[in-house]
């Protein structure tokens, strides 16, 4: 027994001697090193969990039961295999509600770009690279006219402009989190009002034809230099390929002769 008693305090006393040496320059980079990936996993693992925990707190609310005040009936929202919605309910008010609901819960940015566009203040997110734009469209004095859209609107369509309204800032208020875009910019989403619904109608008008009156002033001047059997040919209502729901048809104009008018004698 003596004797394993020393054997052993001598193996421990060699192991210290051992371990206060200074470790060679090569363990020491391999040590740190190691600390120094563990650490960046680390801070990796964290970031990217922090990073999925905000874009799941933004998803939409898929399955549950919502208590709403205002609403005359119950509604119902389903959504089938591909996400697609579909409302049912007993009242046009009703629906309005939940679309707006739906529309802020999977696409509230998307509505906020566009109310922004048509009324000048998309700089207020991407700063000057969009001071353009808000510059083009704030001539047109959108905004105004929004609002007297809104005040001359007859009152059942104002009532259902106001559900959806009121879906609208429900569905925001119900996400678990601010939409993803708006902590990339660090900005939070503003509530919806009755008139942004006017302006995104405005900002696809816009976007569906030109702002400048361009296509206008050629379809004037073109009426101005060639005879009026020539314009009807080129700028004509429709063809035999249109389908109107009362079977009627629209005649296709005749090609105007060259004694009519032609390309190689005109100015």
């Amino acid at each position: 027994m003596p004797i394993e008693t020393t054997t052993h305090s001598d193996l421990a006393i060699a192991g210290s001697t051992e371990a206060e040496k200074p470790l060679p320059r090569r363990r020491r980079w391999r040590r740190w090193l190691t600390w120094g990936a563990l650490s960046f996993v680390i801070i990796l693992l964290a970031v990217s969990g922090l990073g999925l925990w905000m874009l799941r707190s933004s998803l939409p609310v898929l399955d549950g039961k919502l208590t709403v005040e205002g609403l005359d009936h119950p509604v119902t929202i389903d959504r089938d295999a591909f996400g697609v919605p579909t409302i049912a309910s007993e009242s046009r008010t009703d629906t309005a509600f939940a679309l707006g609901f739906l529309h802020a819960q999977d696409r509230f940015f998307q509505m906020d770009l566009l109310r922004r566009m048509s009324s000048g203040r998309l700089s207020e997110l991407f700063g000057e690279a969009a001071l353009g734009s808000d510059v083009d469209f704030r001539k047109h004095r959108f905004s105004a006219l929004a609002e007297q859209v809104v005040a001359t609107m007859p009152e059942n369509h104002r009532t259902i402009l106001s559900a959806y309204t009121q879906g609208v800032n429900f569905g925001l208020g119900k996400l678990g989190g601010r939409p993803v875009e708006y902590l990339i910019f660090g900005q939070d989403p503003a509530h919806w009002q009755d008139t942004d619904s006017i302006l995104v109608m405005m900002t696809m008008m816009c976007d569906l034809q030109p702002m400048n009156g361009d296509p206008e002033r050629s379809l004037g001047l073109l009426r101005e230099r060639v005879p009026d059997e020539v314009f009807q040919f080129l700028i004509r209502d429709g063809s035999q390929w249109d389908a109107p729901l009362d079977d009627s048809y629209i005649p296709m104009p005749p090609i105007p002769s060259a004694e009519t008018w032609s390309m190689r004698d005109a100015p």
